[in-house]
């Protein structure tokens, strides 16, 4: 014999919900403030991505007209 007991689909009590009013609107809550969160993070990061392109543009563009040109070969004009 087992000590667990069993639910059937025959039995007139049903099961109690897991989680309250309350709670599912915190969870709401919550959810809304993860979401700002993330969407401020991203934001930060994007902004970021585009001052460090920006920079990196800039440096490159200030060494470049530093190199000599290019020498063309003599294999390039035949």
């Amino acid at each position: 014999m087992s000590d667990h007991s069993t639910v059937t689909a025959a039995d007139p009590v049903a099961p109690a919900p897991l989680f309250d009013r309350g709670e599912i609107s915190q969870f709401g809550a919550d959810d809304t403030e993860a979401v700002s969160t993330i969407g401020k993070m991203l934001t930060g990061f994007f902004l970021y991505s585009l001052l460090a392109m920006g920079a990196v543009v800039l440096v490159t563009v200030a060494t470049r007209h530093n190199e000599p040109p290019p020498a063309h070969s003599a294999d390039a004009d035949e």
